[in-house]
């Protein structure tokens, strides 16, 4: 009585697993989908830069530096964020305002090119800037 019989006569007992796999075939795509598009969503704003390993790299103190470094690609990011030379310099005359001995936080990724880096380095001095620290990974970063 309840179990299904041969002959299809009577009560199904066996549960229907494809409305399931079709739901949670649909919800694993969704996830995929949003995953991705946070990461690029994330990536969009800021450009990363594969600094070089020192082994002795300290963690800066400053809660919030001023950091210039040069992009793989040879352009110039000023915290974080990809900038023109032009904008380099005026973010710079403006923190000299605030703090005239300014220190500056320099980097290059390490697949850029250093004539990059020492066009950085001049067009800072340039402005007066003559304090630097030069950001590199500390071991196991």
């Amino acid at each position: 009585m309840g179990g299904s019989t041969s002959r299809g006569r009577g009560p199904i007992a066996d549960i229907n697993v494809t409305p399931l796999v079709d739901v949670v075939l649909v919800l694993l795509i969704i996830f995929m989908v949003v995953t991705t598009f946070d990461e690029e969503q994330a990536e969009m704003g800021a450009i990363k830069v594969q600094l070089p390993g020192a082994a002795t790299a300290e963690k800066l103190t400053e809660e919030e530096p001023f950091t210039v470094a040069v992009a793989a690609n040879g352009d110039f990011v000023l915290k974080g964020k990809p900038a023109a030379p032009e904008a380099v310099v005026e973010a710079v005359r403006e923190a000299q305002k605030a703090t005239p001995d300014l220190e500056v936080v320099v980097g290059a990724d390490k697949n850029s090119l250093h004539e990059r880096f020492v066009a950085l380095l001049d067009l800072l001095r340039t402005e007066g800037v003559t304090r630097f620290a030069i950001q590199a990974d500390a071991p196991g970063d």
